[in-house]
């Protein structure tokens, strides 16, 4: 399928809901970039390409800091999609290799949205608790060696966009930890629309219950909510505690459950509606879902507690939150068993 020629859209990576009502909050930056690059090709209904089953990944880095992410996430260097949307990076070794893929992008009609596995920009402060890291952004056009990007920018609950002239120079750094240019094509789905949906939540099921063993302290689904909950027991945490725990607790980890783990449930929900409204309406699976994320939304807000005032106190109780939502998560792995059986 030849996809028309890119028109910026309105609200390009700004704060736009679009039919299905997902907002910026709901999806990562690869998502929201390729969501609105479809848009301006004039493709609609684009949860359909952007859905990604249900997971949730926590990883601990070398500070001892958990962090929280979905399957979008652990897809950044190796994108999937749906729907028939295909994408592969054409990865660059040195900033006149990233002009060329640029300049041969832009020529077919198409964007270049540029993935650095580090952001290494002079407009993007860093810091030990943000490092920028796996960072997509679209360039729109170029003039010898100035790139037109639009990067999008974290404002409290939303994302903002933000139009810069960046010198191709100013990108060696990121370059350097590795870049590459988003090769998308848009072809025929290679299954019906009902058979997609029960691909997606058998894949969600499966990703939510398994939990393998994994090197560098990475637990998945409902282990790592177990893990979660061994790490911030009453027992252990006293062990564990530091400034920085405390810091991430407080500003990344409330931040990744509402981005990328309710995100991730509420894009599904918004999928579902739009694909399979039957199988919403004959399941408990959409009122599963609710409770998940409510369950998240509660669970965010006790880290946030938890970090100034201690794992139990009179607004919040941490290690209930962790248990209330292993509890309503497993529930969602049989809905999502159900829904497909």
């Amino acid at each position: 399928m030849t996809l028309p020629e890119f028109r910026r859209p309105d609200a390009f990576l700004d704060d736009f809901r679009d039919e299905s009502g997902v907002s910026p909050a709901n999806l990562g930056c690869l998502l929201h970039c390729v969501r609105d690059v479809l848009r301006g090709h004039g493709v609609t209904n684009t949860i359909r390409y952007v859905v990604r089953p249900l997971q949730v990944v926590l990883s601990v880095d070398p500070r001892f800091r958990p962090w929280l992410c979905s399957a979008a996430e652990e897809e950044l260097s190796e994108p999937a999609f749906e729907h028939g949307l295909r994408a592969t990076y054409r990865w660059v070794d040195d900033v006149a290799a990233l002009g060329d893929v640029v300049d041969a992008t832009l020529a077919a009609g198409k964007p270049a949205i540029v993935f650095a596995n580090r952001w290494l920009v002079p407009w993007q402060p860093q810091s030990p608790l943000a490092q920028s890291e796996g960072h997509a952004s679209v360039v729109l056009g170029r003039d010898a060696g100035t790139l037109h990007l639009v990067d999008r920018q974290p404002i409290g609950d939303t994302t903002e966009s933000r139009d810069v002239d960046v010198e191709l120079a100013e990108l060696a750094p990121s370059v350097r930890w590795g870049m590459g240019v988003l090769d998308y094509e848009l072809g025929p789905s290679p299954s019906t629309p009902a058979e997609q949906v029960r691909s997606v939540l058998a894949r969600s099921a499966d990703n939510l219950a398994v939990g393998r063993p994994q090197p560098q302290l990475r637990s998945r689904g409902l282990d790592a909510l177990a893990t979660l909950r061994l790490l911030f027991s009453e027992e252990t945490f006293p062990r564990l505690d530091s400034r920085h725990l405390r810091l991430s607790m407080r500003w990344h980890l409330a931040a990744c459950i509402h981005k990328y783990v309710i995100g991730s449930r509420r894009l599904l929900s918004a999928y579902l509606e739009l694909d399979a409204p039957e199988l919403v309406r004959g399941t408990r699976l959409a009122e599963v879902l609710g409770e998940s994320s409510a369950r998240w939304e509660e669970l965010a807000r006790a880290f946030a507690h938890a970090s100034r005032r201690g794992l139990v106190s009179p607004v919040a109780n941490l290690p209930e939150a962790l248990s209330a939502t292993e509890a309503v998560d497993t529930e969602l792995v049989e809905a999502l068993r159900a829904a497909t059986g």
